[in-house]
């Protein structure tokens, strides 16, 4: 989860704000102990407004609120573990569903006030709620379900994927599900008009002065990390592409150290290309519904990401425009990742299949679609997996002269 960090002082544990005196804290589950958090991520949670930011996030929320308690029959009676449990609201949604137990696991001092809640709400003798992290605590049980809001920016920005992964791996059944349980990354140029006026339009000649190196050095700074803005529908040049689908109950934190697409798309109207959008979209099992990010669903606290291009270039409806996005995670801070964006020359390799309107790439799309619409009747169900391949060996990707943008990690 994601949050702009707040000047207030965080709550600590024994500050006397979250325990009452006297007050008997609630039978755990083994703790890990002392919480190692050198990089200070794990107290950056102790501050109420980014528990405010996301619980307030009504289509966040309310999309696990409807996914778990939409699959009763998946929680009743069974055991739930929630990843990084925050205040508990996910641990009281699955207890609502009639899980039979629920291990909430927080690292921040919020865990006392997740305890305090369990009880408040009658869930106390099903809600056991155990402080440390879940690469160091002891469960007495495997569980059937796994819950956790883990997404960042652009999807994966705070790592805290590799957290549910070790979580997955130490304590989910061998038939257990991850709720959610596929995570998809989009991308789409956009002229990114909105962020555009707001930031930057103002320099252009304000009390008719010309204030073009301001704009100029404004705009190189947003080159220098990923932009979170709120993109409207209409700023998109081409449909969202798909750049990276992960499915929770499979992936390795090994896969997450660099993720990389080549991508080409038909402009579907005419505009100046000012940098590559980037949202996300999560999956719950057994038709449980989504959680959208995108700029054409309701507005979440995460917005989008936006990868600013040095300059304009201006695009013409049904021309092709290929960029290839890298997802590089920062070896000093492994929290984050390193965005890097190089524009390609429409005669370089497509990937296949490839949903451009180059003739070739549509004629390679439509068999590969047939292919597969065959196979699923053949099989009765859809396939899980699609087929996907690229085309060429990536080789010299800087070439050409190309324009190519590269960003840090996003700040603090």
């Amino acid at each position: 989860m994601d949050h702009k960090k707040a000047t207030t002082a965080p709550l600590t544990a024994d500050s006397g704000t979250l325990t009452p005196a006297g007050a008997e804290a609630a039978p755990l589950a083994d703790s890990g102990g002392d919480v190692p958090d050198g990089d200070g991520y794990f107290s950056s949670y102790e501050n109420f407004e980014v528990h405010r930011l996301m619980v307030c996030d009504k289509p966040r929320t309310e999309a696990y609120r409807s996914a778990i308690l939409g699959s009763a029959e998946v929680f009743k009676d069974k055991v739930v573990l929630d990843i990084g449990a925050g205040t508990g609201v996910l641990s009281l949604f699955a207890a609502q569903a009639g899980a039979r137990r629920v291990y909430a696991v927080e690292a921040s001092a919020f865990h006392v006030l997740a305890r305090r809640t369990a009880e408040q709400n009658g869930l106390a003798d099903r809600i056991r709620v155990v402080h440390g992290r879940v690469e160091d605590v002891q469960l007495p049980e495997k569980v059937d379900v796994i819950v956790s809001e883990w997404m960042g920016f652009y999807l994966l920005h705070e790592s805290m994927l590799d957290s549910v992964i070790v979580g997955r791996d130490r304590f989910l059944k061998p038939d257990g599900l991850m709720f959610p349980d596929v995570a998809r990354l989009y991308a789409c140029p956009s002229t990114l008009d909105s962020f555009y006026c707001e930031q930057l339009a103002c320099w252009r000649r304000p009390y008719e002065l010309d204030m073009s190196p301001v704009a100029e050095a404004a705009r190189l700074s947003m080159q220098s990390a990923p932009q979170v803005l709120q993109t409207h529908p209409e700023e998109l040049l081409a449909e969202p592409e798909l750049v990276h689908e992960l499915y929770l109950q499979y992936v390795s934190a090994e896969e997450l150290e660099t993720l990389s697409c080549r991508r080409f798309v038909t402009v579907t109207r005419s505009g100046p290309y000012r940098g590559l959008c980037l949202w996300f979209s999560c999956q719950f099992p057994g038709g449980g519904g989504a959680l959208d990010t995108g700029p054409r669903a309701p507005v979440t606290h995460w917005k989008q990401t936006a990868v600013v291009l040095p300059t304009d270039y201006p695009l013409q409806a049904d021309e092709v425009v290929g960029f290839e996005l890298t997802l590089c995670r920062a070896p000093d801070q492994p929290r984050r990742y390193s965005l890097a964006l190089a524009m390609l020359d429409d005669d370089e390799p497509h990937p296949v299949p490839c949903s451009c309107a180059v003739g070739r790439c549509r004629l390679i799309k439509a068999l590969m679609d047939q292919e597969d619409a065959e196979l699923e009747r053949h099989l009765g169900r859809t396939l899980r997996y699609r087929r996907v391949h690229i085309a060429g060996d990536g080789g010299g990707i800087f070439q050409k002269g190309r324009a190519v943008v590269s960003r840090a990690p996003l700040p603090e």
